[in-house]
């Protein structure tokens, strides 16, 4: 009995985390030279997943934003919600820090914006505690606002990026070590053993869905389990989203789909090559033709 299951990461530990950690690092010396990200990132003792940050900024950022309000008191009414916008973003900024891998990405890529939100908002608020507010302070807030949202969207893509090579590599070491013959065909992974087969999907968010086909009763789970394990011993625990089982050796949902993928022929670049010239030499042959002629 087959089935689909799809994975999330939750834990990267280990020589995992400190792959991932390396992979955030090349990434981060390709966008700037600058040393100081760089410093940041090599600090990290360990690595947060793509849940684990996301939880870290959502309290960091409820936790500094009630701080912010305590600080600065009750505004008048006209200043209420200039100032209650421009906290938000002030906390969203620090909550950043409390992810280091983050925080090192989103300052490779954009360290002079976020030094101008940190010393607009400072400003701003001086401004508005001194009554101070331009009528065109709520819209350069907003726009404040979304540059910091794309920034830390960026920077989270790019860890993303890393967290899922880190998984891919080990996926691919494990399927290997169990006497597997791997396959990969735009970003999915393919590996086959006899008649079996296990397949790998994996989204932008990072997230991997698996399937299996060719397998009879239930040596699909056992061999899903044992990759688990496997993974888990390598340092990296997954957790189950979701699963169902499909009961066809074909294959569910997504082993019909990459199936597809991977039977497309891919056309050879020399042949390719070689008939554009032979095309060209061909268009040639007849352009000399037509100047003799005439």
């Amino acid at each position: 009995m087959s089935e689909v299951v799809t994975y999330t990461t939750t834990v990267i530990l280990g020589v995992a985390a400190r792959s991932a950690l390396l992979a955030a690092a090349g990434t981060i010396s390709a966008i700037s030279r600058g040393a100081g990200s760089l410093r940041k990132l090599e600090a990290s003792e360990a690595w947060q997943t793509m849940d684990e940050r996301e939880i870290v900024l959502k309290n960091a950022f409820a936790s500094r934003f009630a701080e912010l309000e305590q600080e600065n008191g009750s505004p008048g009414k006209c200043l209420g919600d200039a100032q209650s916008r421009l906290l938000k973003v002030k906390a969203m900024y620090d909550a950043l820090s409390h992810v280091p891998a983050m925080s090192a990405m989103a300052n490779a890529e954009n360290e002079s914006e976020l030094a101008q939100i940190s010393c607009d908002t400072t400003n701003w608020l001086n401004q508005l505690k001194d009554g101070n507010v331009g009528s065109d302070l709520l819209g350069k807030i907003d726009g404040m606002e979304s540059t910091l949202r794309h920034i830390a969207t960026s920077a989270h893509k790019k860890l993303i990026g890393a967290e899922t090579q880190v998984l891919r590599q080990n996926l691919k070491d494990s399927v290997e070590a169990s006497g597997y013959q791997l396959s990969e065909r735009e970003g999915n992974i393919r590996a086959t053993k006899g008649t079996t087969c296990i397949w790998m999907e994996f989204t932008d968010r990072g997230e991997m869905s698996l399937d299996a086909s060719g397998f009879s009763g239930l040596s699909c789970q056992k061999e899903i389990s044992a990759l688990e394990t496997q993974l888990s011993q390598r340092g990296i625990v997954l957790q189950r989203k979701s699963s169902h089982f499909h009961g066809r050796p074909e294959g569910g949902d997504v082993a019909q789909r990459l199936a597809k993928i991977f039977s497309t022929v891919k056309p050879e670049p020399v042949a390719t090559v070689t008939k554009g010239k032979t095309k060209a030499r061909s268009k040639r042959k007849k352009q000399t033709r037509q100047t003799v002629r005439s």
